[in-house]
């Protein structure tokens, strides 16, 4: 709120607290709120957990948490255990069993499993359903199925390394230098999306990824700001790595700063301006 204001003078760094407090009144004040915080294990800086407990701790009971993490949680929720507020979802019970397996496989590929390859597949992905869902969308017969249950079954391959690698050889040289380009973004826009790609066709191949949510989260309500999946992301990342040269991708680090200056997230361009060497652009 606006009676913060006098605590921040310009000339000494301003204490989180009143800010922390009134963030906190604020959202009190309202009827309803949900605030969704994914990937919450990446956490590092301790100011950052501090803001964390003090929301959980003080904010009211018409306010939702959703928070997603891969880790025990460095935040402390003992105050909520003990209210019975907390209702925990563990990765088992995100799992596909059976019959949604059979199911997911039915809608997008019209395929009807027997219960040797429903097993297989089980195994294979651990019921990840991101994993599922794109091997329902890329096996679109009985004989790709088998081929793709046998090639994995002959080594001990991560699933998602081998799913990405069949993605990616599959697209043109355009769409996968321009996924490229989008792994070094946190997050990105189908704007920014069209703006760091020299190929339409491409662009478009991307964006009907992230129609169908392929390998793609949302960072905000609107789903207008997107992230890559965080393997799907490290997968892309290590490609760009070992297929462009490293003039190759400073051009790619500058483009994507021009197009975030475009965008008016100047900050994010000057570091991607400083990645790529460009000193003079960066100033």
């Amino acid at each position: 709120g606006k009676h913060i204001l006098p605590h921040f003078d310009g000339f000494t760094p301003p204490s989180l607290t009143p800010w922390v407090r009134s963030l906190i009144n604020d959202i009190n004040a309202l009827e309803q709120i949900r605030l969704f915080i994914n990937d919450s294990d990446l956490l590092s800086d301790t100011r950052a957990i501090e803001i964390l407990n003090a929301l959980l701790q003080y904010s009211g009971h018409q306010v939702r948490f959703y928070i997603s993490t891969t880790k025990t949680p460095q935040f402390s929720y003992a105050h909520l255990l003990l209210e019975n507020q907390v209702k925990k979802i563990t990765t088992s019970e995100l799992r596909f069993v059976h019959d949604e397996i059979v199911a997911i496989f039915r809608l997008k590929s019209g395929l009807t499993l027997n219960e040797n390859s429903v097993a297989q597949l089980a195994g294979l992905t651990e019921g990840w359903p991101t994993a599922l869902y794109f091997a329902a969308n890329s096996l679109r017969s009985e004989l790709d199925l088998q081929h793709f249950l046998r090639e994995l079954a002959d080594g001990p391959q991560a699933f998602d390394r081998y799913f990405f690698e069949k993605i990616f050889e599959r697209l043109s040289h355009a769409t996968q230098c321009l996924l490229m380009r989008l792994s070094l973004l946190d997050c990105f826009t189908v704007d920014l999306c069209r703006a760091l790609s020299d190929n339409a066709e491409a662009a478009n191949t991307v964006i009907d990824f992230i129609r169908q949510q392929a390998f793609i989260s949302p960072m905000d309500a609107s789903g207008q700001w997107i992230r890559f999946q965080y393997l799907f992301s490290a997968f892309l990342r290590k490609q760009m790595a070992l297929e462009l040269t490293a003039e190759e991708q400073s051009q790619a680090r500058l483009l994507a700063g021009r197009c975030l200056k475009g965008g008016g997230r100047i900050e994010d361009a000057i570091e991607f301006a400083l990645k790529a060497g460009a000193h003079a652009q960066a100033a």
